[in-house]
């Protein structure tokens, strides 16, 4: 009964029939129905699992199809016809097979309640027009289905061959080694050579199973052709055993009624063992189609309603962006970065190692140092390394800060705009209209803030190359102690010390360094030179002087130092930029752009509109709820006899 409400929604327990073609398989089954009803045929018969629910029913015999739920079928050869038409129509008309059943409800007096799954005979070689992998294929589709737990598999094999051979003993065993959950059936027991037997495997002595073995005597292909109902079939086959010397005398072992007994007896028992995990199935079911229903909301036909809504949903979704951005999500994932945490990623990890990754002095060759001093100083030669060389090339390092840092507003914006694409919010799924308009609306005010962001930044940039700030604490300091662990080039005769500066020389700020109560870095350079001192690798550039040498390495320590200050100004900077202008801007402006754009009486009818699967799925699932309840009501009362038999 629960089967029947469910379907196949549940795990629930059930009989698979398996067998080697020409074991009598569907004569088993027709047998326990009392009607002709399966596909018959040479080959592959049956190419799609058929489930078969049998249904005691006083009043009358039919039967029904799942896919077809408003028509009843009181002809059993109408039956097998659409049988072969629901298998044509998935599986073509040539030997295809497929594993999605066809559920075959059967009301009758005459049988007892069970339920079976009828499955493609298992083959060994293809024949005809089969497909080449045909014993692979079945013997896939047969596992499939005896592979669950709750599977009670009856193994359908001819008394004539001998068991070692079975095809159906041997895919049993692969599932279930100890025989826990198998039924062993024996047909065309009447097809023994003379003088030959199956008691002992009747016994349970030759292969034990724990459930043991049914014999069965099957309808002959004469009686086929002639027409003869099953019902006075069974009666002969009931009399065959009764009149035999030696199966009259294990009545408890063979026939029909036996075998249908047998399986109802085995499935009731096991689903008393399964009824805890199906209760909790029931339970975990109803649970997420409440949670899942409850999602979808009620329908919303008043404009007070849906006024009301529209300010929820636009709440909501400056909310969940605020909290995605700031990581306070509930649904973390770990196969990849987020939101909030890939921001921080593009800001400390990217941004910062693009900026730290660029050289402070590459791109500058030699000519330009030396072009950059000559030309600073004049017609004089410059003692000292002019301000203006300084100036001139430090800020064409600086330039290159520019592009990183645009490169890493383009890179926010971009994850903004996918956690606003990609926000989870159930509401807005229900109303598709709503949810595009919100995201476009959304996406728009993010791109319109973009470009002042932009400005910001060359801004910031502009700032450090309008003014070069040797006053710097960190360079001003720092570059004392570069110039005092410099250390010239070895020569061969140490030339005469330079003159002192002239006042006029003196001015700036490099003449402000080398003055003071140190004596002037030049001269100490050559003072030191006969100084045991670490190795500094030679400039490979004979057009260079000695001091236009002297003056290059100095000039590249003082732009290394000046640049690696810069780019610490602007990484703070930049990212504060972005956070300010960007970020926070959308977050705190989101909910004011959604209303003022959106929030309009023109507009509410369209976008309160549900989109039609929401209506469907609500009402599928109402429904649905309802079968589990009822359901779960069955289960109860099962229960309930359960414990009190």
């Amino acid at each position: 009964e629960i089967l029947q409400l469910l379907t196949t929604q549940l795990d629930l327990p059930q009989i698979v029939v398996v067998g080697g073609q020409s074991s009598g398989k569907s004569s088993v089954l027709e047998s326990m129905v009392g009607h002709d009803f399966l596909p018959r045929g040479s080959g592959i018969v049956t190419r799609r699992p058929v489930i078969l629910q049998l249904n005691k029913e006083d009043k009358g015999e039919w039967g029904e199809f799942a896919h077809l739920p408003d028509q009843k079928f009181t002809n059993f050869d109408e039956i097998r016809d659409e049988i072969n038409r629901e298998t044509d129509r998935l599986c073509g008309s040539n030997k295809g097979i497929s594993a999605d059943p066809i559920i075959l409800r059967i009301f009758s007096p005459h049988v007892i309640p069970l339920t079976l799954v009828d499955t493609p005979g298992l083959t060994r070689l293809a024949v005809g027009d089969q497909p080449k992998d045909i014993e692979r294929m079945i013997r896939d589709l047969v596992l499939t289905y005896i592979k669950p737990k709750n599977a009670i598999i009856l193994a359908v094999h001819s008394a004539t061959q001998d068991l070692a051979t079975s095809e159906a003993m041997k895919i049993a065993r692969e599932v279930d080694p100890d025989g826990q959950r198998t039924v062993g059936v024996l047909t065309k027991l009447d097809l023994m050579d003379r003088g030959t037997d199956a008691t002992r495997v009747l016994l349970n002595e030759m292969l034990p199973l724990r459930h043991g073995y049914v014999g069965v005597k099957n309808r002959s292909q004469e009686d086929i052709n002639s027409g003869k109902s099953l019902l006075q079939s069974n009666k002969e086959s009931k009399k065959f055993f009764e009149e035999h010397a030696i199966y009259r005398h294990l009545h408890n072992y063979v026939g029909m009624d036996v075998l249908s007994n047998k399986c109802n007896r085995i499935l009731s028992y096991h689903i008393k063992e399964c009824l805890p995990h199906i209760r909790q199935q029931i339970r975990v079911g109803l649970e997420d189609m409440k949670k899942e229903l409850a999602g979808y909301g009620t329908s919303i036909t008043h404009d007070s309603e849906k006024r009301t809504f529209l300010l929820s949903c636009f709440s909501r979704f400056a909310t969940d962006f605020d909290e995605a951005v700031s990581g306070h999500v509930t649904d973390l994932i770990t196969d990849e970065l987020s939101a909030g945490a890939r921001i921080r990623f593009l800001f400390y990890e990217d941004f910062v190692q693009k900026l730290q990754a660029i050289s402070p002095t590459e791109g500058i060759s030699m000519s330009e140092y030396r072009t950059a001093i000559r030309n600073a100083a004049g017609p004089r030669p410059a003692l000292f390394i002019p301000d203006a060389a300084f100036a001139l090339l430090v800020k064409k390092q600086i330039e290159k800060l520019r592009e990183p840092s645009l490169e890493c507003a383009d890179l926010v914006i971009s994850e903004l705009i996918r956690i606003i694409t990609n926000l989870d919010d159930k509401n807005l799924k229900r109303f598709p209209a709503l949810r595009t308009i919100v995201v476009e609306v959304s996406v728009e005010e993010l791109q319109k803030r973009l470009q002042p962001t932009k400005k910001m930044i060359n801004d910031l940039i502009d700032m450090e190359l309008a003014y070069i700030n040797t006053n710097h604490p960190d360079f001003f300091g720092g570059t004392r102690d570069l110039l005092n662990s410099a250390q010239p080039l070895p020569t061969a005769e140490a030339p005469p010390p330079p003159p002192p500066p002239s006042r006029q020389e003196n001015k700036g700020f490099f003449g402000r360094l080398f003055s003071g109560n140190e004596e002037n870095a030049v001269q100490q350079s050559h003072q030191q030179q006969y100084t045991p001192s670490p190795y500094v690798p030679p400039i490979h550039d004979q057009s260079l002087s000695q001091r236009e040498q002297i003056q290059v390495k100095l000039l590249k320590m003082l732009i290394t130092k000046y640049f690696e200050i810069t780019v610490k100004n602007l990484q703070d900077y930049v990212i504060k930029a972005l956070w300010q202008f960007l970020i926070n801007g959308s977050k705190d402006h989101i909910y004011q752009v959604l209303v003022s754009e959106l929030y309009n009486q023109d507009l509410v009818d369209s976008l309160c509109e549900e989109a039609p699967y929401v209506q469907e799925r609500r009402a599928y699932l109402t429904e649905m709820i309802a079968t589990y309840e009822k359901a779960n009501a069955v289960l109860m009362d099962v229960e309930l006899r359960h414990l009190t038999d």
